[in-house]
């Protein structure tokens, strides 16, 4: 916007656009959450959600809700606290005009309780940032307007506005909501040649090398590249048995998979860092039971992957963990290739992890075998046996029989439990040294193509 023509006309609509939004930015309600009830057996929590809406007198009280929380969202802010503990202080949450008139409107009907959870929102640094985007190009002595009159000028007018910078036609309402709220991502089928491909919108514009190696592995992508024309984005053509329909399928799955898991802060901050805690160790291994859950429901995704692909799927995920490590895979250490290996800024290992897709029970102390006598050092002490069932049914029974068959490994010292339904850690006498210990976590995802 700062690049744009100052004429009477750009800095008129600019301020009209820079009203509108400040008006969807207005307060409707404030709510806060009462907890009820904090199961630590179940690891679910129940609360009440209250609201006084601005407009009105006296409170809405909602039923209680008991949802499951995820399990970094449980082990950060409920287990082992108490109900008292948590409804000492608690947080109160403003409702904007754009989230109860377009948001929650649009779907139907106000958000449940556990999508307003799920949807915390910052208002305030939302706000800083848009006043300050606007504040060198608007001219205060323009009279204000709502959100409502901009999209009835709009409406009337049938006019394209002159401002290059934001790129919008403003005789298309929609398009004005994507600039500001719109999507992680958006996807689009188009033709060259009669040729079709994909290309790939991102709303975070640094993330696109992160996105175009994640994109590069998928079965369906012959190549993936970073174009620029109006704006940058990704242009991914398809392998020659598949359809740009199927390719577009298949990228709408994994990147819902990648921008579900909403962007954090980085779990590994210490840069001197050697080898790693038992609390990262297990943060780590709870970022892998996340994205492999979330594998599991998208079919389209995971049913051409092979042991490879299964492996590649998550190193980016690891590595927006940490700024100052990295994951990569078929790394060399000790005298093989293990699969995913995490390494510090000096080298030094800290986490490995081997991946397989499940043959049977007899494959386990074979996979034991070649991660304890060709990766693991006498410095490795943080490890994990991912297994990927792509076949068999019953996977309760194949969850036992691998726990089973890691309990009988000559070097097995003791079973921990399981950490999730899937999930179940062990302790190993180290290969090198009969002295040390390493940890092991047993990972298995069903991902059964029918």
């Amino acid at each position: 916007m700062a690049e744009m023509e100052p004429t009477f006309e750009n800095i008129r609509y600019t301020t009209m656009l820079y009203h509108a939004i400040d008006d969807l930015f207005t307060v409707v309600k404030n709510s806060w959450f009462t907890y009820e009830k904090i199961n630590e057996d179940t690891k679910e929590v129940t609360i009440i959600n209250h609201e006084i809406f601005i407009n009105k007198v006296g409170t809405d009280h909602s039923q209680p809700v008991t949802f499951k929380p995820e399990p970094l969202q449980w082990k950060s802010f409920y287990k082992n606290k108490k109900v008292e503990e948590l409804n000492e202080n608690p947080d109160v949450r403003q409702t904007l005009k754009y989230e109860y008139e377009i948001n929650e409107r649009t779907t139907g009907g106000p958000l449940t309780t556990e999508e307003v959870i799920h949807n915390w929102a910052n208002s305030r640094n939302i706000s800083e940032y848009y006043k300050a985007a606007f504040k060198p190009v608007i001219n205060s002595k323009f009279s204000r307007n709502t959100f409502e009159r901009l999209i009835e000028r709009i409406q009337e007018s049938q006019e394209f506005i002159p401002m290059s910078a934001i790129n919008i036609k403003y005789n298309q309402p929609q398009q004005i909501l994507n600039q500001f709220f719109m999507p992680e991502f958006a996807t689009e089928i188009r033709e060259s040649f009669e040729k079709k491909y994909v290309k790939v919108f991102l709303k975070d514009k640094s993330r696109l090398q992160e996105i175009q190696i994640v994109l590069m592995r998928l079965p369906s992508v012959k190549n993936v590249n970073i174009t620029k024309n109006n704006e940058i984005d990704l242009t991914v053509y398809p392998n020659k048995v598949y359809s740009a329909e199927e390719l577009e399928k298949e990228i709408k799955d994994t990147l819902t998979i990648i921008f579900q898991s909403k962007p954090v802060a980085p779990i590994i901050i210490d840069d001197l860092l050697a080898g790693i805690s038992d609390d990262i160790y297990q943060k780590i291994l709870d970022r892998i039971h996340y994205f492999g859950i979330n594998l599991e429901h998208f079919k389209n995704v995971y049913t051409h992957f092979d042991e490879e692909s299964f492996r590649a799927y998550f190193l980016p995920f690891l590595n927006s963990i940490s700024t100052s490590h990295s994951a990569t895979g078929e790394t060399f250490n000790k005298i093989g290739k293990t699969d995913i290996l995490m390494q510090n800024q000096q080298g030094e290992t800290v986490f490995i992890a081997e991946c397989k897709v499940w043959g049977g029970e007899g494959q386990i102390h074979p996979a034991l075998d070649q991660l304890f006598e060709r990766y693991v050092t006498w410095r490795d002490a943080k490890l994990a046996l991912i297994i990927f069932n792509k076949s068999a049914k019953g996977f309760s029974e194949i969850i036992d029989k691998a726990i089973g068959s890691l309990k009988s490994h000559k070097l097995f010292k003791s079973f921990h439990g399981k950490t999730h339904d899937s999930t179940a850690a062990f302790v190993f006498q180290h290969p090198e040294d009969a002295s040390k210990e390493v940890r092991l976590e047993l990972m298995l995802f069903n991902c059964v193509r029918d």
